[in-house]
């Protein structure tokens, strides 16, 4: 069926790409989608990332994200253009039913001691898992939502709370205490009956 839909596209890249190629690509991308009277909603390079497995000999390398409304009868050709990029790896175009909603990119990087690239060129080719963690603002809430259950919990009074933490304590080294008293008890009476077999042990 002919129309108008919205699209993903997901690329994965070599992870030799340079900057100014990212760049090039993400320009020609969108003037394609616009040429054929579409529009790109949301288009965006990840950083480095490890891939699960080889790719054409390649243990990482960048991805490239994007939603667009296009006619239906333009992605043949967008697929058949893609395929001439050398540094292209594989991609994937699929259309993203009515219902779907995509959320806004809001992706962190943390800086934890980054590392360079065994591939060279820009500086900011930073291995996914080498260094940086993506941290998700809705990980950040979910964290934030945690530690507010978490103070919740306490009360105001630090030596309160400390006390409570001895009585329990205190309970639990008394209820362990008297279930060895009444397992000692048991083995007295076991014995008197391996001993005394013909006797009656009210247990």
């Amino acid at each position: 069926m002919r129309g108008k839909y919205t699209y993903e596209l997901l690329a994965l890249f070599a992870p030799d790409l340079l900057d100014n190629e990212k760049a090039e690509f993400q320009k020609w991308f969108n003037d394609f989608i616009k040429t054929e009277k579409g529009q790109v909603n949301q288009a965006t390079f990840w950083e480095l990332q490890k891939l699960a497995y080889k790719v054409k000999s390649y243990n990482d390398g960048f991805y490239f994200l994007a939603y667009f409304d296009v006619d239906t009868d333009r992605i043949n050709e967008l697929n058949s253009e893609l395929f001439l990029y050398k540094k292209l790896l594989r991609h994937m175009i699929v259309k993203v039913p009515q219902e779907y909603r995509y959320k806004k990119f809001d992706i962190v990087f943390e800086k934890d001691e980054p590392r360079k690239s065994s591939y060279g060129g820009s500086s900011s080719f930073v291995p996914f898992d080498g260094g940086r963690k993506v941290v998700t603002e809705e990980k950040k809430i979910r964290k934030q939502e945690e530690d507010v259950a978490t103070k919740d919990v306490l009360s105001d009074d630090p030596k309160k709370d400390l006390k409570d933490k001895i009585e329990d304590k205190t309970d639990k080294k008394k209820k362990d205490e008297s279930l060895e008293d009444k397992l000692s008890v048991l083995d007295k009476q076991l014995d008197d009956i391996v001993k005394n077999p013909d006797r009656i042990i009210d247990i």
